[in-house]
């Protein structure tokens, strides 16, 4: 998660994120911990409603990294369809 969420934050300081770009490291690190924590709290059967920094709860939901990275960059890839960008993702294993 960490990784990949450092690879957002290069992508943002060469400007390929547009907008805002909320990381769950840095400022917000323990948002890392609270997704994992989640995760393995709940069961496939629940449903998850998040707000921004959910990059991590994503994957750890059945999205793939591939798919966060295509959306943050605005790319039609996955299930995101470069919609929404930062503040709009939604995997269907979120329920």
């Amino acid at each position: 998660m960490r990784r990949m969420e450092m690879a957002a934050d290069s992508l943002y300081k060469a400007k390929m994120i547009r907008g805002f770009c909320h990381l769950a490291i840095g400022q917000a690190s323990y948002l890392e911990a609270v997704s994992v924590g989640l995760v393995h709290g709940i069961n496939k059967n629940d449903k998850v409603i998040t707000s921004y920094r959910c990059h991590p709860l994503a994957v750890l939901r059945g999205g793939t990294i591939r798919d966060v990275i295509g959306k943050l960059i605005g790319r039609q890839i996955g299930t995101f369809r470069g919609k929404g960008r930062l503040m709009h993702i939604f995997t269907l294993f979120f329920g």
